[in-house]
């Protein structure tokens, strides 16, 4: 009873997270796409510097050199934010995947199966849409990290723009499946006001 008791105590906490984690996922993905916009600046700012090194005379050059030097320490920042970024969204995924196999370990049980969190909001409910969200956060995940691993190629002046876009994309953790999902939730919270988690950038 006792084990019973504190299934359905982790269950009815479920749902709250779920959402909270969506929406943490949405401000990651929005302040990653910030982040790319300001590599991309002082990438370009880079570039222009590289151009003009060889432009002037010895005095021109070591000042080009410095400003260089410091685009380039510059360069490193947004690189660190996106991978702290890309370890919290690798939390959010993981926990996901941890709710997933916890509630379908439960959902072989005849009485757990059955057990409403709210009216609208069955254990066998919540199973079918954290497999959903597990996939969905596992796929997008590895198109986050090929992004992040991506920015240290050789051809970064070519590849930053289908960088950006695979990043701002959220073809598996956006859209309008992946949205309604998150507001069928929300409502079956009896949640009046429901956040928009399409993570439109």
């Amino acid at each position: 009873m006792r084990t019973y008791c504190l299934v359905v105590t982790e269950l009815n906490q479920m749902p709250t997270l779920i959402i909270e984690d969506a929406q943490r996922w949405s401000r990651l993905i929005a302040n990653g796409a910030k982040q790319l916009a300001i590599y991309a600046d002082n990438l370009s700012l880079i570039c222009n510097e590289k151009n003009e090194l060889y432009c002037g005379n010895s005095t021109t050059m070591r000042r080009t050199r410095k400003r260089l030097s410091s685009l380039l320490h510059r360069l490193q920042k947004p690189i660190s934010n996106l991978q702290h970024i890309l370890e919290a969204l690798r939390i959010i995924q993981e926990r996901t995947e941890h709710m997933w196999r916890r509630v379908r370990m439960w959902n072989d049980d005849s009485n757990l199966r059955h057990y409403c969190i709210t009216r609208q909001l069955s254990t066998s409910n919540l199973h079918e849409l954290l497999l959903f969200l597990h996939k969905r956060y596992e796929y997008e995940w590895e198109v986050k990290e090929m992004v992040v691993l991506g920015l240290n190629g050789k051809n970064i002046d070519y590849d930053l723009k289908l960088l950006l876009a695979a990043w701002c994309s959220n073809r598996h953790a956006g859209g309008d499946e992946y949205n309604a999902k998150l507001k069928e939730l929300y409502w079956c919270m009896g949640q009046r006001q429901c956040p928009d988690f399409r993570n439109e950038l």
